[in-house]
């Protein structure tokens, strides 16, 4: 840009005016991170499987300073979580349990291309999944002969998912005389 500056003296006289030549350089400004949290059941294959994409965004339009990388800093192998160094995609690299933690936190950085970064904890909220029983134990059990109507045994059952309730069925008989 070219400035022109002139001046005026207190007769109201303007000086001839000086051109400058002015040159405007971008100033690298930090990323943001916009997203703040994630949802996943428990029932998510933990082998590498995408659970949302980091949205980040640099004030830099073009030029030097923009381009984004993600990272999760203090990651080591065998973290439960993982992400795209490119492209922001976070995935769950191993099991979760909403019974014994609902909620995990990590700690997300985005650098720009002039090395400024910006760092935001993100939330991941693990939703409980009903599973289904598994096969049951069953205690003793009255093989001799029982009134109908009348105790034989115990079932057990066994189910991962607390405080659920159990119906029963009888699904195949052999051998009733």
């Amino acid at each position: 840009a070219t400035l022109s500056l002139a001046t005026r003296d207190t007769n109201n006289l303007l000086s001839d005016p000086i051109q400058y030549n002015v040159f405007i350089e971008d100033t690298n400004e930090a990323p943001s991170i916009s997203t703040s949290s994630f949802t996943v059941s428990d029932s998510t294959p933990g082998i590498h499987t995408v659970i949302g994409r980091i949205a980040a965004s640099d004030p830099d339009p073009s030029g030097a300073f923009n381009g984004l990388t993600y990272s999760i800093p203090g990651w080591a192998t065998g973290s439960r979580f993982s992400i795209n160094p490119y492209n922001g995609d976070l995935y769950l690299d191993g099991g979760l349990n909403a019974y014994t933690a609902n909620q995990h936190s990590i700690n997300v950085a985005v650098t720009d291309s002039g090395g400024l970064t910006t760092a935001k904890t993100i939330t991941i909220n693990v939703t409980p999944t009903n599973h289904a029983p598994q096969p049951s134990s069953v205690g003793s059990i009255n093989t001799g002969y029982a009134l109908q109507g009348k105790y034989v045994g115990i079932v057990y059952p066994n189910d991962p998912d607390p405080n659920d309730t159990f119906s029963y069925q009888i699904t195949h008989v052999e051998n009733i005389d």
